[in-house]
């Protein structure tokens, strides 16, 4: 257990990625008052448009500005939304790791880095950082795209990366 906090500790510490990029540089604004899924009347996490355009497949339509929300329930079919309008998962080019019915989970989505691979590099060195991770399965470091490769618009090191490192810290420690 003490393994499992001090990962959480050094995983949180910063995103690790190295990239600078603008998925790295700060989260969208908040609105004052939250706003909720249609659907299942969660909060809805801001999103910016280049992120909804992004994950939305080519043929779905959304207006250009405005305001996009992401709907992080695991079992919710809504993937986006707006004031006026909601997208499903079935309308997305990739599947959510954090949603129930994803058979592929991504650690990191613009290295297409797996949940298993990073559980396998974790078992096999012991080491979490995000980016010897990727580069040890995946054989080098595509550029960052966060923005637009991760449903959440941000770092991926600090969320679904994050997430599968603190998953998978308590299965090494028991091995």
């Amino acid at each position: 257990m003490a393994q499992k906090r001090n990962a959480d500790k050094k995983v949180q510490k910063s995103c690790g990625c190295e990239c600078k990029s603008s998925c790295c540089a700060g989260q969208q604004a908040k609105p004052k008052t939250p706003v909720l899924c249609p659907v299942c009347a969660e909060k809805g996490h801001p999103v910016s448009y280049e992120t909804a355009r992004g994950i939305l497949k080519k043929n779905v339509k959304i207006g250009i500005g405005g305001n996009y929300f992401l709907c992080a329930n695991p079992v919710c079919e809504v993937s986006y939304f707006s004031k006026n309008a909601f997208w499903t998962l079935k309308d997305c080019k990739v599947e959510f790791d954090f949603k129930n019915k994803a058979e592929k989970r991504y650690a990191c989505y613009c290295n297409k880095l797996t949940y298993e691979e990073v559980a396998e590099v974790i078992r096999e060195t012991g080491n979490s950082s995000w980016s010897f991770v990727v580069k040890k399965a995946k054989g080098k470091l595509n550029p960052c795209r966060c923005l637009t490769e991760n449903p959440f618009g941000r770092c991926c090191s600090s969320n679904s990366f994050k997430k599968a490192v603190l998953q998978n810290w308590g299965n090494t420690a028991e091995d």
